[in-house]
């Protein structure tokens, strides 16, 4: 898993590459003028960016921390267990459910094997199934 930071490094990531999982790699762009992301092409990005009602949400460090407690294991360490994007649990923990695509500022890490998540990552979640008791 590699982060490209550009030719200046202002702390905005513009390129994600995952040498294990090459579909979940992905190239941004970011214009300071609209404060606006935009994907770029070769990640399902023409597809993705003519839908406009597509927000890009830039997740921090602390948000991805919170979502690697309420994971088990990836789809590395859990792979009969491993159904759920990891861009699921990010969503839950901003609240932000619809119309959203998360890029992570720095990769999460799985607590179990330690391996580099991306949004797309699938995962098991901590606990498994809530069930409603009455």
């Amino acid at each position: 898993m590699g982060y490209g930071y550009g030719t200046y490094n202002d702390g905005r990531v513009r390129s994600r590459s995952d040498s294990v999982q090459p579909e979940h790699s992905a190239a941004y762009t970011f214009d300071a003028q609209t404060s606006e992301w935009t994907l770029q092409s070769g990640f399902d990005a023409a597809d993705l960016l003519a839908r406009t009602s597509i927000t890009l949400v830039s997740v921090e460090p602390q948000a991805i921390r919170e979502s690697e407690q309420r994971i088990a294991g990836c789809d590395r360490c859990r792979e009969e267990h491993a159904e759920i994007p990891f861009d699921w649990i990010l969503a839950d923990v901003l609240g932000k459910h619809g119309p959203y695509e998360f890029i992570l500022t720095e990769p999460g890490l799985c607590p179990n094997c330690k391996s580099a998540l991306t949004e797309k990552t699938l995962i098991e979640t901590q606990g498994g199934i809530e069930i409603e008791v009455r």
